[in-house]
């Protein structure tokens, strides 16, 4: 699903089950919008994008975030190699660099992460070589 890049999407925003405080002492940030804990990745994109431009990062070039995203996952892989312990605040990286390019190119992520999961659960895998592959859809859509 697409929109037009930095739009703005309407949330109805319940009460949250948890809550953090950001660094710059803006009060809490809400990043699950329901009892059942689920996050609410569309305030989480905006949220992202909105501490990006108060700092001033690249809120524009598609090219150079990948590279950035790239140095990210790169940066995981030898936290997760090494058993250190900030494997999950490198894998936060990756998903905030993830969600910068969303907004940068007008992804409704949210939307999207529900209808491929939606898709993947209609799929049906046969294993080849020690290796599972697509086989095609039980149910197509």
């Amino acid at each position: 699903m697409r929109r037009e890049p930095g739009s703005r999407v309407a949330l109805e925003v319940q009460q949250p089950t948890t809550a953090t405080t950001n660094k710059a002492n803006e009060g809490p940030c809400n990043l699950v919008d329901s009892p059942g804990g689920q996050l609410d990745i569309r305030a989480i994109q905006q949220r992202v994008v909105e501490n990006k431009r108060r700092q001033g990062f690249n809120l524009t070039d598609v090219p150079l975030e990948l590279c950035l995203l790239q140095s990210e996952v790169a940066e995981f892989f030898q936290s997760w190699r090494r058993q250190q312990a900030d494997v999950g605040e490198e894998l936060a990286d990756i998903a905030i660099y993830v969600l910068s390019l969303a907004e940068m190119t007008g992804v409704d992520l949210e939307a999207e992460i529900n209808h491929k999961v939606e898709k993947n659960t209609r799929r049906v895998y046969i294993e080849s070589n020690g290796v599972l592959v697509k086989a095609g859809e039980a149910f197509p859509s």
